[in-house]
């Protein structure tokens, strides 16, 4: 052993003699003189999940951390012990066993580390001791306490700012019973404290969370002390707030606490507001109430009421607004089926509106507004009754009852007396409500005048006045028909068809028939004053009103008895009396033509005719009158109203008959109606004394053809003369042959008052040839809407729409006309093609005017146009 006297390193040497004196000597290794222990200076703790670890900060001698081992948070976290120490010759560091784990001594350092594996559930390690040692030896020691801390802090949310409404008594409670208006949130700030507690490694931090479930969700750092604000916190929108206050602690161990508030914008909902009254005084017209003011000392009473709900925090209480002298009034008992009751008086003279207001515990409202009108207007109203009732209910009404008060009418009353007279009575019929109704009184005090009024009260009792004087109306009541008419009789048609020929008696040619009769007389309510009277072909007649003198229109041919009624003022009307028979025939004779040779070398000759009636009247004892003419000359006289249907021409009667002349003749016959039908052409007979019956004459047709345009081919009225009321045109719209033809009047007026009156005419002049037989020809087609049962081409005699074609202006060609089918805006009749030749022999060598008419007369109501193509003289 040997003293150095000093630290530090030191070198040895060693010496060795033998006996003999030799020596030998060597230097030891240097050996390191260290007399201090090493001194630790930093202790710390780190963990690989540092959430769930905490090192509050150790000193040099150890002291206490903690850990969290619950699983899925700190449980298998490794930790690190990491020991500095100051000395010389520093050597190791080490360890007590920890956790299950015992690692051995760190001599690599430094830094000098120790890791420990904390498991799941580990528990606490206690007085766990670390040594750090040095190369000579000396050591230096610190103890750590490993606390287990699994255990969660406490939080408890102790107030907010303004809490609202709570059901359960102001208190803040998770069970959601906490409301608020939207109000209270609206662009405020909203401050929570808490209460917060933590046993082990102490509390680290807290989180606040604003969840509005409808809009907003807001996030603040609260501090580990639980308290803070949420700036600017707006709603508007009902719905739930969760408010969560997190607290953690310093190993990840955490609580919470929360608060529901509800945020209630919605104001409750008033169902069924109604007001109840129960007094002839009051009436309740939806929810304004009338009142009047006959009700005398006792006050009337009405009821306003209602339903409530609320879908929010519930209904709070009512209000009331003050009206009729009642004071505002707030009722907190039964907000659900709200009412409240006021009363009027007689003294009360205002109107105005009453308020209930229903609130729900945060303050949403909602109101309900009632009317009140004070009404001491009486009703008026007046009675109207027909001027003249025949036995039936007289219906009464009234059209002009008002209420200018406003409560309405509840009823009117009908009054009545009988004469001047006489004393207003009570009708006793049920009353009528509305501002216009009717009565139907049935007088039982027989005829006479009866004066009638209505007397009228509204919905809160005001009544108009007992009638007086005469009343609104009157009504003469007439049961009694009037006196038969006498001397009823047809008047003899006289000549209606402009020919010069009566009918018979007994016989009409146009089925309107004139009739007189004597005046008749009514007692009661005397009769029309103007045309009193009905005729009819049936018992009683179908109506129609006549004067003593009228025409009456049986429609078509027949025989008819004509009955005759007439009626008074009242509508009572008399029996019928009867005229007739009397026969109407319309329709013409049919003539054949006449019979006689068409040349003979004799001075003397035969000649026959004959005709037919079709119509009801048959033809008359002496229906025929014949003509004659000599070379073309003008008609003269050979038979007039003769039954005779043959005679013999000449030698001398009724002329002399001469060799190189041509006898022409014609013939009418005339019904009992006094129909009138010409024959439509002339037969002659040439008196030649070189005749033979075998001669035979052959005449070539000779097409008389100045210019191209006698069938409208050129497509205008070249060469023809037109004009007229109704429209002409040459149309490709119906041609007979080629493209066009030419049309009189249009297919485009409108029926029933749009159909202009007038012709359309066609014309032109021609001169026919001076030998052969010359022929006009042409052909024709009617389009109409009208029925004319008055054409007649021998007379000229029409009254309504017909096509007809003249020569010079007076010789008549052609008329025709629709005489079956019913007229009607409906019913457009085409007549089809048809074909006129027509003999020019009257007229050769002389230039003629052809003129064609299409007539619309003698009303605007139905329309006729013509369609002419085809035109030649030859």
């Amino acid at each position: 052993d040997t003293d150095t006297g000093t630290e530090g390193p030191n070198a040895y040497y060693v010496a060795a003699a033998d006996h003999v004196g030799n020596v030998g000597s060597a230097v030891s290794d240097t050996i390191t003189v260290d007399l201090t222990s090493p001194s630790i200076t930093a202790i710390t703790v780190t963990s690989g999940s540092p959430t769930y670890f905490y090192d509050p900060g150790l000193a040099v001698t150890g002291g206490e951390v903690f850990f969290n081992s619950l699983a899925g948070e700190g449980g298998g976290q490794t930790i690190t012990v990491t020991i500095s120490f100051t000395d010389a010759n520093p050597y190791s560091l080490e360890g007590d066993t920890a956790f299950g784990d015992s690692p051995g001594p760190d001599t690599s350092g430094p830094p000098w580390t120790l890791s420990y594996s904390i498991e799941t559930g580990a528990a606490s390690e206690t007085n766990r001791v670390f040594t750090v040692t040095d190369q000579a030896g000396y050591t230096d020691t610190a103890v750590i306490t490993f606390t287990q801390d699994n255990v969660t802090p406490t939080v408890v949310i102790t107030d907010v700012t303004d809490p609202g409404y709570d059901s359960a008594g102001n208190e803040l409670d998770t069970d959601g019973s906490n409301w608020y208006s939207a109000g209270d949130f609206i662009g405020t700030n909203w401050t929570f404290t808490s209460t917060t507690s933590d046993g082990g490694a102490g509390l680290a931090s807290g989180t606040a969370v604003w969840d509005h479930s409808n809009d907003i969700t807001r996030i603040l750092d609260c501090g580990s002390d639980g308290d803070g604000t949420f700036y600017n916190v707006s709603s508007d929108n009902d719905g739930t707030v969760t408010v969560t206050v997190t607290i953690t602690d310093h190993v990840g161990n955490s609580a919470s606490d929360l608060v529901v508030f509800n945020i209630d914008k919605t104001d409750p909902t008033i169902t069924s507001p109604t007001i109840i009254e129960g007094s002839a005084y009051l009436y309740a017209n939806g929810l304004t109430v009338y009142y009047g003011d006959d009700m005398g000392a006792s006050p009337v009473t009405f009821r306003i009421q209602g339903d409530a709900q609320d879908s929010g925090v519930g209904l709070h209480y009512v209000t009331y607004s003050a009206a009729l002298n009642q004071a505002y009034y707030e009722d907190f008992n039964n907000p659900e089926n709200w009412y409240r009751d006021y009363t009027a008086n007689q003294d009360n003279t205002t109107s105005g509106v009453i308020t209930a207001t229903i609130y729900d515990w945060v303050g949403n409202f909602a109101t309900q507004i009632f009317t009140y009108t004070r009404d001491i207007v009486s009703p008026t109203s007046a009675a109207n009754s027909p001027q003249y009732d025949n036995g039936n209910p007289i219906v009464v009404t009234y059209t002009n009852a008002t209420d200018t008060g406003g409560s309405g009418l509840q009823w009117v009353q009908l009054w009545y007396k009988k004469e001047v007279s006489g004393t207003w009575a009570d009708s006793g019929l049920p009353a009528q409500t509305g501002l216009s109704g009717s009565f139907n009184f049935i007088p039982s005090e027989g005829d006479g005048t009866y004066y009638f009024a209505t007397r009228a009260e509204d919905n809160v009792g005001n009544q108009e006045a007992d009638p007086t004087g005469s009343g609104d109306d009157e009504t003469i009541y007439d049961t009694t028909a009037p006196s038969v008419p006498g001397n009823f009789a047809y008047l003899n048609d006289s000549d209606s068809g402009g020919d010069g020929i009566d009918p018979l008696p007994g016989y009409y040619d146009d089925p309107v028939i004139d009739l007189e009769w004597d005046p008749s007389t009514d007692e009661g309510s005397g009769l029309l004053p103007t045309e009193p009277y009905h005729l009819g072909t049936t018992s009683p007649p179908p109506g129609g009103s006549y004067d003593e003198d009228s025409p009456y229109d049986v429609g078509s041919d027949g025989t008819y008895t004509i009955y005759l009624t007439a009626e008074d003022n009242a509508g009572n009307i008399s029996d019928d009396t009867a005229t007739g028979p009397v026969t109407v025939d319309t329709d013409l004779p049919q003539v054949d033509n006449i019979n006689c040779p068409s040349g003979t070398a004799e001075h003397s000759f035969g000649v026959s005719w004959s005709a037919t009636d079709q119509g009801p009247a048959g033809l008359r004892t002496d229906p025929y009158s014949v003509w004659y003419n000599v070379d073309g000359g003008g008609w003269q006289n050979w038979f007039v109203d003769t039954s005779a249907t043959a005679a013999t021409f000449g030698p001398d009667s009724p002329v002399t008959v001469e060799d190189g002349h041509t006898y022409c003749f014609r013939m009418r016959a005339v019904d009992k109606a006094g129909n009138v039908q010409y024959t439509s052409g002339n037969d002659c007979t040439e008196v030649d004394p070189a005749y033979s019956p075998l001669q035979e004459k052959v005449f070539l047709p000779i097409v008389v053809a100045p210019d191209p345009n006698w069938g409208f081919e050129l497509g205008n009225f070249t060469s023809w003369q037109h004009g007229g009321e109704l429209a002409q045109s040459v149309s490709t719209a119906m041609p007979h042959s080629g493209s066009y033809s030419a049309r009189l009047g249009s297919p485009s007026y409108n029926c029933a008052g749009g159909v202009p009156i007038g012709s359309a005419w066609l014309r032109r002049s021609v001169t026919v040839p001076s030998s052969g037989s010359p022929t006009l020809s042409f052909w024709y087609r009617i389009y109409t809407q009208d029925k004319n049962i008055y054409i007649n081409e021998a007379s000229g005699y029409d009254q309504y729409d017909f096509f007809a074609v003249y020569i010079n202006g007076s010789q008549l060609v052609v008329k025709d006309a629709n005489t079956s089918d019913p007229y009607g805006c409906s019913a457009l009749k085409d007549l089809g093609w048809k074909q006129v030749n027509f003999s020019l022999d009257a007229y050769k060598g002389q230039t003629i005017q052809i003129t064609f008419y299409n007539y619309n007369r003698p009303d605007k109501w139905y329309n006729t146009y013509t369609y002419v193509d085809d035109v030649s003289v030859q």
